[in-house]
């Protein structure tokens, strides 16, 4: 599978497994979120992207009133390949906080992300599930953020263009990439060149410079 077509955020599973719901503090990996919402506790997420041969486990945690990744762990499946560099960057960290957030979504929080009800100070109250128009606010909070304008989010965004079936995007994926983000086409450009440097997959090489004088 190419990582152009493994970019397709549906064909990324998560697994939440069953665990303890925490106290909502801190201390547990809970927080409040955007939209009026909390977390009770991290999670321990099992990623399955077929782009990336290994085994994938996310730690997801509250911060500043978002939902973020603390820490991923990459294992050798049994008789599989080594891990080596360029699988590692075919990795998505923002795509994948965006799956779990979708599955989550789901089932309206799954009792982890609840909708507070009181906080005396010594003991607090939540009420789960959230309601539609709650996680919505925190989705389309999550996803403003997500879209700022990183080489790992332009790069995700030109791979999906070139494997859109609209020639009216594939075509011309830089200038597609540049309206769907609301930015400029020469700062997609820009943004582009330095993902290539990074080694970031699926672009096409690297253009060369034009020498002065050159047609």
């Amino acid at each position: 599978m190419s990582p152009r077509t493994a970019r397709d955020a549906a064909t990324i599973t998560v697994d939440i497994p069953t665990q303890d719901v925490g106290s909502g503090r801190p201390e547990d990996g809970g927080g409040p979120l955007r939209g009026g919402l909390h977390l009770q506790n991290r999670l321990t997420v099992i990623i399955t992207d077929p782009a990336v041969p290994y085994d994938i486990t996310l730690t997801v945690a509250a911060q500043d009133g978002w939902l973020v990744c603390e820490s991923a762990t990459i294992s050798k499946r049994p008789a599989g390949p080594a891990v080596t560099p360029m699988a590692v960057r075919s990795m998505t960290l923002s795509l994948y906080v965006q799956r779990i957030r979708e599955e989550l979504g789901e089932h309206f929080g799954a009792g982890y992300v609840t909708s507070p009800v009181m906080d005396s100070g010594r003991w607090r109250s939540f009420d789960f599930p959230v309601l539609p128009q709650e996680w919505d606010a925190l989705d389309f909070a999550q996803r403003r953020r997500e879209a700022q304008l990183t080489t790992e989010l332009v790069a995700q965004y030109y791979r999906e263009a070139l494997a859109s079936p609209d020639p009216g995007v594939n075509r011309r994926p830089t200038a597609a990439v540049a309206e769907r983000l609301h930015a400029s086409r020469g700062h997609i450009s820009r943004l582009l060149t330095q993902a290539r440097n990074e080694g970031l997959p699926g672009l096409g090489p690297r253009r060369q410079p034009r020498r002065k004088g050159s047609a």
